[in-house]
């Protein structure tokens, strides 16, 4: 029989918390009550591929400065933590030589034309030393730029280039098209699409081809229900991302990566599967289940001993007010919560507590990098006063790296100016790192 344990949980998974302190009507001798209310910080995008579980699960990101030989990439599922290994790949990688656009120029995807025409072109402009070439697919795939240097292809008018027949979407002809402008080439596909295509066991069959000479395959999907044949067949050879907007798309070819991992518990008991991936001052974080159905009698009992899930992705503690430092009532409420929570924890193994101190972008780098310095050192100076038992600390400032929002009003750079604090439990304890790239 499943048991769930109870225990102190504040729902901030990428979120601050803000506390409403209700003073006026409270008599003076009762001690202040708190509601911890999350408000949500929307997350840069991260897809998660879950359906090859428990052999391998695929994420998909966007960070131009992601730097996989320093990242780490953990798990939390109930009360297990584990950090994983995994592969790094880039959608672009700095040693390519071809790139090979795959336009779906299907009837479905007439709006979206003209946009993509313009992005293909910015794009091209950031990957200069290299060659672009389209392949445009409707009834039949047709070749409508052969390569050229990427520094010519602003100048071109892609309205003048040959479009095929919008009547159907033979993909997999143009996968096989692509292929053969590629050649021996170290290159890579990028299907542009609307997710209207063909039957999934003949483009299986050019994908397996473009794995075999090493061709990265990566769709991008640009509109519509996202489409899982497709994502099966990214997974392969690429990756699979859903753009917003042509903005986001421009991201993800020039900062778009995938990473593929085993999970260490690969229980099929419809558990959810929390997943933080972590390097410098940044980080992603997302979720899934895994297949099965979890008992339908569960047995709730009292038991302490468990990790809150937001001590091992990181709490997000607010020093909302401009160049402060300062241990407000706001900042202590949710340090009390802290170490509340850590209070309540029973671990065997020894742990210490990561305090990493940011600002906004007011200011010099040099006054940001030591006004985030001192907020970690007082968040830890802190806990440390006020926690029963000696913890370690390790103290670093990021200064205005990684905003929670962009620094373009007042509001977002109160959520910027923060501590986060997150566990770390030594080795020896029921984590193991390991992590190879």
């Amino acid at each position: 029989m499943m048991m769930r344990k109870s225990k102190i949980s504040i729902s901030i998974f990428g979120s601050i918390m803000i506390i409403l302190l209700f003073l006026g009507c409270a008599n003076p001798r009762d001690k202040a009550r708190s509601i911890f209310l999350p408000v949500k910080i929307r997350q840069r995008a991260i897809t998660v591929d879950s359906q090859d579980f428990p052999d391998r699960i695929t994420l998909f990101f966007c960070a131009e400065n992601f730097a996989p030989n320093s990242a780490e990439l953990c798990e939390i599922v109930q009360d297990s933590v584990n950090f994983i290994q995994f592969s790094a790949t880039k959608i672009i990688p700095d040693s390519l030589k071809i790139l090979v656009f795959l336009q779906d120029c299907s009837g479905s995807m007439k709006s979206h034309i003209a946009k993509l025409n313009n992005t293909i072109k910015n794009i091209a402009d950031n990957l200069r030393d290299i060659k672009i070439a389209l392949v445009r697919v409707g009834k039949e795939p047709i070749v409508a730029l052969e390569p050229v240097d990427a520094s010519s292809v602003s100048s071109l008018n892609f309205d003048e280039l040959e479009y095929p027949s919008p009547k159907g979407t033979k993909l997999n002809t143009g996968i096989a098209t692509a292929l053969e402008i590629i050649g021996t080439t170290k290159g890579a596909i990028v299907i542009l699409t609307d997710g209207s295509v063909g039957r999934s066991n003949k483009i299986l069959q050019q994908v397996k081809i473009a794995q075999s000479r090493g061709i990265q395959l990566t769709v991008i999907q640009v509109s519509g229900v996202e489409n899982d044949i497709l994502k099966s067949v990214s997974a392969i050879t690429g990756g699979f991302f859903s753009a917003e907007n042509n903005s986001s798309l421009e991201e993800i070819l020039t900062g778009g990566w995938n990473i593929s991992y085993t999970p260490a518990i690969t229980d099929t008991n419809g558990a959810i599967h929390n997943v933080v991936l972590r390097w410098g001052a940044q980080k992603r974080t997302t979720s899934y289940r895994a297949p099965g159905s979890p008992p339908t009698e569960i047995e709730v009992v009292d038991n302490n001993s468990s990790i809150p899930t937001e001590l091992i992705e990181g709490v997000n503690v607010p020093f909302m007010e401009p160049g402060n430092a300062n241990i407000l009532p706001l900042t202590k409420a949710i340090l009390d919560s802290i170490i509340e929570m850590i209070d309540q924890m029973d671990i065997a193994s020894e742990f210490k507590l990561a305090v990493a101190g940011y600002t906004c972008d007011l200011g010099s780098e040099e006054f940001n990098n030591d006004l985030s310095f001192r907020r970690a050192k007082s968040a830890a100076n802190y806990i440390r006063q006020n926690y029963s038992r000696n913890i370690k600390f390790d103290i670093n400032s990021y200064g205005e790296s990684d905003p929670l929002l962009p620094n373009t009003c007042e509001e977002n750079r109160r959520a910027n100016r923060r501590v986060e604090i997150r566990l770390i439990i030594d080795s020896d304890g029921n984590q193991i790192t390991k992590t190879v790239f």
